[in-house]
């Protein structure tokens, strides 16, 4: 079939039915034919950040993980993906079957969220793409939410009252440019798609949200089937191989036949380098080193207290692995990329031990594995006054360990993390233009 221009609004059914309701089975809904494609058993989820696998179950943890502002200020959802795990191709007709318990529960909200593109990750900012985010809220309606890849907020939002709780059934149907909502196979109502699904590409995404109970266990998805319609085809797509082509004039095989060998590296991010096959053999064939861009820093490993996922800085590890590169882990201790809970405490001895913790925690998980990290990142201001009247140029008004410890916290952060992993060497972090004044060299040393 050939739209011409309006490909983006191409004829697309896509239903997704989720069991709920005490009681229900979900076959009603459910597809049973032999084109029936089993997303959870056979598949990997356990990469899944927030989710835990367990006998063809994943119970969904709310990870409450946000980017904030370069100022500290704000704090944009970022909610995961399942990158290392299936995702859909599909030409044509499709439906999407998810199982549900423990949602209504008047908790948290409970999410299901289907990307047609998946989203950019920056620094400091999340770039949304098309996508369609469906679930249960706390009081048992049904919402539904479309990103057109135009903004960060929903271009559309919508809530249909339904009274679901326990385990349930929803049903998303997209005809043309029409969503159709279904609860337990009676219709809600209607919501305009401005085409999120028109490259054929969905990607998984699950949520909770933690409400006003940080200590809420969450939701179960225990059952995840895919089917092609009128006779379209559908394909389940598995992570690519890590493991990337190498070649003898590569830049990272003429770095390594010098007479003083050395490392060539890159900034990674795990996003593209699961979803863009040029972008992975790029990096894998012509890099020697790699550096997370975002993955190893606090707000994105480090959401909530006591709460750590490594799994998307696992990602990266394990590709550089597979393709006999080192990694140089970014960062351990910096003023920006903090969960808000890390900036909440006034209590110098309790922020101490919060760096600490942190350090040792990370490090240790990533012992043996890196070749050397960030430990302090840009301790140096960039205020020219700071390195008057006798000051050494620290970053101060910025950064939480300095307002609590003072210059002390570069030495207690390095001594921490050499406990933690001895024979990784812990390098300051660049990008301040100015130098790091000899005073505090001496005091580290």
């Amino acid at each position: 079939m050939n739209l011409g221009g309006g490909t983006w609004q191409r004829l697309t059914t896509v239903v997704l039915v989720m069991a709920v309701a005490a009681g229900c089975t979900g076959q009603g809904e459910g597809p049973d034919g032999g084109n029936d494609k089993d997303l959870l058993r056979n598949h990997d989820w356990t990469q899944m950040p927030g989710t835990t696998a367990r006998n063809d179950i994943l119970r969904v943890s709310a990870s409450d993980r946000h980017i904030v502002e370069q100022d500290s200020s704000g704090g944009q959802p970022n909610p995961p993906l399942n990158l290392a795990g299936p995702h859909l191709r599909s030409d044509g007709d499709f439906t999407v079957t998810a199982r549900m318990s423990g949602v209504g529960d008047d908790d948290g909200d409970s999410w299901l969220r289907l990307y047609g593109r998946v989203p950019v990750i920056y620094d400091e900012w999340r770039q949304e793409r098309p996508s369609l985010r469906v679930g249960v809220t706390a009081d048992g309606r049904v919402k539904v939410q479309i990103w057109d890849g135009e903004g960060d907020e929903p271009a559309t939002s919508k809530v249909f009252d339904c009274g679901c709780s326990g385990t349930v059934t929803l049903a998303v149907s997209s005809i043309g440019d029409t969503f159709h909502v279904k609860a337990d196979g009676r219709l809600l109502g209607t919501v305009q798609d401005p085409g999120v699904f028109a490259e054929g590409i969905v990607w998984f995404g699950l949520e909770a949200d933690a409400g006003e109970d940080e200590r809420r266990e969450g939701w179960r998805l225990t059952q995840l089937i895919a089917r092609a319609e009128s006779g379209d085809s559908l394909r389940v797509i598995n992570a690519p191989q890590l493991r990337q082509e190498q070649t003898d004039d590569s830049l990272r095989a003429r770095a390594a036949d010098v007479g003083r060998p050395f490392d060539v590296g890159a900034a990674l991010a795990e996003n593209p380098l699961l979803t863009d096959s040029g972008y992975r053999a790029l990096a894998g064939s012509q890099f020697s080193m790699l550096t997370p861009e975002n993955a190893f820093k606090p707000q994105f490993l480090h959401p909530r207290r006591g709460v750590y996922d490594f799994r998307d800085a696992d990602l990266l590890v394990r590709f550089a692995r597979a393709n006999d590169m080192k990694v140089h882990a970014h960062t351990l201790v910096w003023h920006e990329a903090l969960p808000n809970w890390m900036r909440e405490n006034d209590d110098p001895e309790e922020v101490r031990r919060t760096m600490l913790r942190h350090i040792a925690t990370v490090a240790g998980h990533f012992k043996g594995k890196v070749a050397e990290w960030d430990v302090v990142n840009e301790p140096m201001s960039d205020d020219e006054e700071s390195y008057t009247n006798g000051d050494f140029g620290l970053r101060s008004e910025q950064s939480p360990w300095f307002e609590a410890m003072g210059e002390e916290y570069i030495e207690e952060a390095f001594r921490a993390a050499h406990r933690a992993d001895p024979k990784a060497p812990g390098p300051v972090g660049a990008g301040s233009p100015a130098s790091i004044h000899p005073h505090v060299v001496s005091e580290i040393r």
